[in-house]
């Protein structure tokens, strides 16, 4: 039995997708991936996985002459491989990659959609247009999609309500779930946070406040900027982190020299892209995600699995994670005010941040844990094989 993952970047399907790819191999299945290019693709092959496809035409951006000619290179691909099943993430791998693999005869298409993306992130009405093209062409995949799973309820219900999907062909995950074994505290490589401590001249009465996200104005990051401002105005010894990558690619995208500035105002620490966000969440006192609109963020996932106290926006996804006042606040979009304030009671309750992180925990262990994800994914893909071949 072949199958094929398809996702954006190879960073994404390393970080979100491995379990998935290692628990399909263990099924004896033959796995093969569909991605761009990047510095990821040695440590997939690494997995046992057969083939390997590198996209030349995938861009973040909308540009219908490019995307014509991803469509078809997604065609050759699954025509040339001949997959028993394809498995989709993001908008155009399942958008473009859906109607590819119908016209190349794959005959089990499921697809994931890990959150509704720039169109959906900012209700502002100049993205109208592009809304309405978004959910024309998911109505479109949809069409010929055997299968596909949500993040949260509320992109499902939105996916039903303007009748793209029938709920009986959906399920809803909790994200791509986190290795709440790997995420703990006694797991932590205590010579990293040595190194993440020497480097940040950590002080052990530092208040520590971690965001992990891409560098986009629809993660609420300039909410951030401006909650550190008040904040330090107060307490100048609290210290903001801001980790992830530049994005330049998409819409939202914030410049490094917005950020730089940022920095030098004294406002947020950038520490770039990383590869020790489990330590450097072990390190932190308070998480803070004021995103616009999420599927289920895998930061916040990782966040609950270490045991910390979440502070994020009362949106879709992220307020699946937290459940206001248990083991986070829930804060509305865009409310700088609130976000401050919630920040400042969990500084000054070192109590209140304890019991919140043991509650994270729990709730990662019992509802977040990445073999649930994989059990019914794979359950899904057991169904549709009874049914279809």
């Amino acid at each position: 039995m072949k199958i094929l993952y398809s996702a954006n970047t190879d960073w994404s399907l390393y970080n979100f997708r491995r379990a998935q790819i290692e628990s399909t191999l263990k099924q004896n299945w033959k796995v093969g991936c569909v991605c761009s290019k990047g510095p990821f693709i040695k440590l997939i092959k690494k997995f046992g996985v057969k083939k390997v496809f590198l996209l030349r035409n995938y861009k973040k951006n909308i540009n219908l002459i490019r995307d014509v000619f991803l469509a078809f290179e997604y065609y050759r691909i699954y025509k040339r491989w001949k997959p028993a099943i394809v498995h989709q993430f993001s908008v155009k791998p399942v958008i473009y990659g859906t109607v590819a693999a119908r016209l190349a005869r794959v005959p089990l298409i499921v697809n994931t959609i890990p959150g509704l993306g720039y169109a959906f992130s900012d209700m502002k009405k100049e993205r109208n247009i592009l809304r309405n093209i978004v959910l024309l062409l998911y109505r479109i995949a949809s069409r010929y999609s055997d299968f596909m799973f949500f993040q949260n309820e509320e992109d499902q219900r939105f996916f039903i309500h303007h009748k793209i999907v029938i709920k009986d062909n959906t399920s809803v995950i909790p994200g791509s779930g986190v290795d709440t074994q790997n995420y703990s505290q006694d797991k932590i490589d205590k010579n990293i946070l040595d190194q993440i401590k020497k480097k940040l001249e950590y002080k052990p009465n530092q208040i520590l406040i971690l965001m992990v996200s891409r560098m986009l104005y629809d993660k609420g990051i300039t909410e951030l900027v401006e909650c550190s401002e008040r904040i330090k105005r107060i307490n100048p010894d609290v210290r903001f982190l801001l980790a992830g990558p530049l994005d330049p690619s998409n819409p939202a995208h914030i410049p490094l020299k917005v950020i730089e500035k940022w920095q030098k105002e004294n406002k947020i620490e950038y520490l770039g892209r990383r590869s020790d966000i489990r330590e450097l969440i072990g390190l932190t006192d308070i998480v803070v995600f004021p995103s616009y609109r999420e599927g289920k963020p895998r930061f916040l996932l990782e966040a609950a699995s270490m045991g910390k106290p979440i502070i994020t926006t009362d949106v879709p996804g992220c307020r699946d994670i937290v459940e206001n006042g248990e083991n986070g606040i829930l804060v509305p979009i865009k409310d700088v005010e609130s976000l401050a304030g919630a920040v400042t009671k969990l500084i000054n309750s070192p109590e209140l941040r304890r019991i919140m992180g043991e509650r994270s925990r729990k709730r990662a262990e019992k509802e977040f844990d990445e073999r649930i994800v994989i059990d019914q994914t794979l359950r899904v893909y057991r169904q549709l094989i009874r049914q279809k071949l």
